[in-house]
């Protein structure tokens, strides 16, 4: 027993210390002899990924232009970049929020230029569910190689060290947690997962049922992914919101959008 026990902490170990030898080397990428910070790097990858996805996934929608996507999704960027900024100067606040940002900046920037760019607005809105789905994805390996976002302590966790948690300013921002005394769960890579898996059944979703589908996916998405963060915020130590009453400030938003995204489904359900 005993011996089947040290095998499984052995390998336990090896995984931890993979991931913490692939934190550390991420830290030293140079692109024409610039620090590309992990962050940043798996963001632009993320980006790549959902305009290749999108192009791929307007191609037979008639309703949709990529290119009203491409401008719809340029303006959100611009609009988001200056509230960044405008943050920063006016109550000092760097760090990005995902479900808050989402909720209140993005989508209805996204929303907003879609219409006037002629995309119709349920199709584009299904299509920046399953964006944000693919691009959280790629996003949240970023914050678990930078080191924000990250869980409670635990013996099988990563150990992050001092030099890894450095922020980034100018025109591209990344602000780490602080420095964990003690190795930490990498909820990061667990919502990654998460998002990867809603993708693709969300993928599946929209190709093999799209009279059901159609108008619902960016519900449906913020109904599980309001649910997995309500839960997984239990789990979560780095944050830069406050918490009131026992909750953070993302888990009040994601138990207010889980009851939207059910109203608005039971209403759309009903037509």
């Amino acid at each position: 027993m005993s011996r089947v026990l040290d095998c499984k902490l052995t390998n336990i170990d090896l995984k931890t210390s993979t991931l913490e030898t692939l934190i550390r080397r991420s830290h030293n990428l140079r692109i024409f002899g610039w620090l590309y910070h992990p962050y940043h790097l798996a963001k632009d990858i993320g980006t790549i990924a959902l305009l290749i996805f999108s192009a791929w996934w307007v191609r037979d929608r008639s309703q949709l232009s990529f290119f009203a996507f491409v401008g719809a999704f340029l303006s959100m960027q611009a609009v988001y970049l200056i509230v960044r900024l405008l943050k920063y100067q006016i109550w000092g606040i760097a760090e990005r929020s995902y479900v808050q940002d989402s909720i209140f900046i993005l989508l209805p920037t996204y929303a907003l230029t879609s219409v006037a760019l002629g995309n119709a607005i349920a199709l584009a809105m299904d299509l920046a569910a399953l964006d944000l789905a693919l691009g959280v994805a790629f996003i949240r390996v970023g914050c678990f190689l930078g080191g924000c976002c990250y869980g409670r302590p635990a013996v099988w966790g990563v150990k992050y060290q001092e030099e890894q948690l450095v922020p980034v300013r100018g025109c591209r921002t990344y602000t780490p947690g602080p420095l964990p005394l003690e190795p930490v769960i990498p909820m990061q890579l667990f919502e990654s997962v998460f998002n990867l898996v809603l993708f693709v059944a969300l993928l599946v979703w929209g190709l093999l049922a799209p009279e059901q589908s159609d108008g619902k996916v960016l519900p449906v998405y913020f109904l599980a992914y309001g649910c997995w963060r309500f839960i997984s915020d239990f789990w979560r130590e780095a944050s830069a919101r406050p918490r009131r009453a026992g909750f953070s400030e993302a888990q009040w938003v994601s138990a207010i959008v889980v009851i939207v995204s059910l109203s608005t489904l039971f209403y759309l359900g009903r037509g």
